[in-house]
């Protein structure tokens, strides 16, 4: 059987009336970190990392419990609502990890590139006010060396490289001292 054809919702209309009849449906209570991990079944499969020998796959209930862990992580290390994370590494699950994490802390995070050189993350960093960053040993080498980023605290580093100064932490200690438990914040949705 052909599969059938379902146009587009607004075909045949101009922008003007699209415009008009649309509205965003959000709700009053909104937290994204929750949104993308806490309302499914937790033995669903979430994610699959395809970087290694072997596949890894994460379900949803996995994926919760590590937010969960960088989100109290991140309170742990003294972040409070509205502070700025920074994550500069490529596309791995720990990127993901991180942003949800901070999301269910309630914290901004700044997604940068694991290509910037000095310069952009200098700039990126001082002009966020970036309070902690998340990276890697590559990234580590170039974050630690800058100087001009007055509000830095935490250089959190994924792959277990060697601290060079009293900012670096390894991400897997955190997360291991941290509990799984977590109560996203009420918070309203803008």
């Amino acid at each position: 059987m052909a599969e059938q054809f379902v146009p587009f919702p607004f075909e045949g209309e101009g922008y003007a009336e699209i415009y008009r009849r649309f509205s965003w449906n959000v709700p009053a209570r909104f937290n994204i970190g929750a949104a993308c991990t806490d309302v499914h079944q937790r033995d669903r499969l979430a994610l699959i990392d395809l970087s290694g020998a072997t596949p890894r796959r994460y379900t949803f209930g996995e994926v919760s419990d590590i937010t969960n862990r960088i989100a109290n992580m991140l309170i742990g290390l003294g972040l409070q609502t509205g502070d700025r994370i920074a994550v500069v590494l490529p596309q791995i699950p720990a990127t993901a990890f991180a942003h949800v994490g901070a999301y269910k802390a309630r914290l901004v995070s700044v997604p940068l590139s694991s290509l910037f050189g000095a310069d952009a993350l200098r700039y990126r960093l001082a002009d966020s006010g970036a309070k902690l960053v998340v990276t890697d040993a590559e990234g580590l080498q170039r974050i630690s060396a800058l100087d001009g980023v007055p509000d830095l605290r935490w250089i959190v580093v994924t792959d277990g490289a060697t601290p060079t100064d009293r900012r670096v932490r390894d991400l897997a200690e955190l997360i291991n001292a941290s509990s799984t438990r977590f109560t996203t914040p009420d918070n309203d949705a803008d």
